[in-house]
């Protein structure tokens, strides 16, 4: 939420009077890692979650989802297998520097300065 281009978005949202919220999925409290799930860069299953409670706390709202990095492959995936469906939870979406072909991601994050990360 702190990242120069979280922010950012934020910023031009807050200028044209919209709401905004940023979920960090990759942050999730350390219980949710006790859960019998495993994490990985495509998993869509939180964006939906995450979506669905936004949209019971205000349905009349127009909401438009934005994706960064693994956040926006995770994004991607989850309109892939909501389909049409989408539609009921968000009004557009877009998506940020996602990588789409995951193996060639992993390698790369495993070299160098990238295993950081």
């Amino acid at each position: 939420a702190q990242s120069h281009y979280a922010r950012s978005v934020m910023q031009h949202l807050a200028a044209r009077e919209w709401a905004g919220v940023i979920v960090e999925l990759t942050a999730a409290p350390s219980a949710w890692h006790q859960l019998p799930h495993t994490y990985f860069g495509a998993d869509g299953s939180e964006i939906g979650s995450a979506l669905s409670a936004l949209v019971a706390i205000r349905p009349e709202a127009s909401w438009h989802a934005v994706g960064f990095s693994l956040g926006g492959t995770a994004l991607l995936r989850w309109l892939n297998e909501t389909g049409c469906r989408a539609r009921e939870y968000v009004d557009s979406a877009a998506t940020v520097c996602a990588p789409t072909f995951l193996p060639a991601t992993t390698t790369n994050l495993n070299r160098g300065f990238s295993r950081v990360y």
